[in-house]
């Protein structure tokens, strides 16, 4: 009997330990800012993944982002950014459980958060959008296992994408040609079917590899069609190659493959040119041996009718007496 009730406490002292575990909070520690050619990203540094809420606030403008279930540990001070359209980057522990992270901002702008193990990546673009194009938003990231959510728009000129199909709206959208705006937030959405919908809000013909698979999270709001399909490609480790108006993605692997492919196809190719400069040269120079030696015969023979015909002449030769000769000395 005592044994029984030791056994019981024993697991009645393991439950909480366990629950614990699995509600300790996320970390947020580190928050870094990196420059681009047509964009900022923000990475939002946390110790796992966590559930996250962000909103576009004008007046002034910034974007406001809450993570659930976080402790903040960044620095207590504003950072100072100073690269348009960032001002600068602050953030704090709004409330019990809830860590804060606001992007000062010069204007309104487009953003896309693409979601990390190890925390956020918000990527800006740069470039001002048209007026009116921007509207105040409000982004939950979906829970987990929850179908995509597309996100509400206020003005209607950014394209709203409400679930990714498994083939391509059959009403093709005016051309965009990164220059049309881009929202929709999916969690777990397969990258193939993204990639599908990002196809059929352009006039471009896209052309997905076999090995292009997975499934990622995103949300997007007010982005440039470029970018949007630059932060999917990125964060799955694919790669687009365009020629005459087809863009084809392709995974990182596939690329090199190919590259290498083309690498070993185009040393053959030189190599069999090579081959060929060099029978050339041998049969020129063997041809050239052989004219060489047919110069040098026809100058032998000239030479030889120039001396004549031969002459036999035969010499009688008379000695002296050696003694005559002697006397004579």
């Amino acid at each position: 009997m005592m044994v029984l009730v030791v056994v019981s406490l024993a697991l009645m002292l393991l439950v909480p330990t366990e629950s614990g575990a699995q509600t300790e909070p996320a970390r947020l520690s580190d928050v870094t800012v990196t420059p681009q050619a047509d964009s900022v990203t923000v990475f939002v540094k946390t110790s796992r993944e966590a559930s996250y809420k962000a909103d576009l606030v004008d007046s002034p403008s910034r974007l406001v982002i809450d993570l659930e279930d976080t402790v903040y540990a960044w620095r207590k001070t504003p950072l100072n950014v100073g690269k348009d359209p960032i001002k600068q980057v602050r953030g704090g522990q709004y409330r019990q459980g809830v860590a804060r992270v606001v992007l000062e901002l010069s204007r309104a702008v487009g953003y896309a958060i693409r979601e990390e193990p190890n925390g956020l990546a918000i990527v800006i673009p740069t470039a001002a959008p048209a007026a009116g194009a921007v509207a105040n938003a409000s982004t939950t990231r979906p829970t987990t296992g929850a179908a995509p959510r597309p996100l509400a728009a206020a003005a209607p000129a950014p394209v709203q994408i409400a679930q990714a199909p498994a083939t391509p709206p059959a009403a093709a959208p005016a051309p965009t040609n990164g220059q049309r705006l881009i929202s929709f937030d999916f969690k777990d959405a397969d990258v193939v079917n993204l990639l599908r919908i990002l196809a059929a809000e352009s006039n471009k013909n896209v052309v997905i590899g076999d090995d292009v698979k997975g499934k990622m999270s995103i949300s997007l709001r007010n982005v440039p069609w470029d970018l949007a399909l630059d932060t999917i490609l990125d964060t799955r480790g694919l790669r687009r190659i365009e020629k005459d108006n087809v863009l084809r993605i392709v995974s990182n692997e596939q690329l090199i493959k190919d590259r290498e492919t083309s690498a070993r196809a185009e040393e053959a190719r030189l190599k069999a040119e090579s081959d060929v400069r060099a029978k050339a040269a041998e049969a020129q120079l063997k041809e050239q041996e052989a004219i060489d030696k047919k110069r040098a015969a026809e100058a032998a023979f000239i030479e030889l009718q120039a001396r004549g015909p031969l002459r036999e002449e035969t010499i009688r030769l008379s000695y002296a007496d050696p003694e005559e000769i002697a006397k004579a000395l």
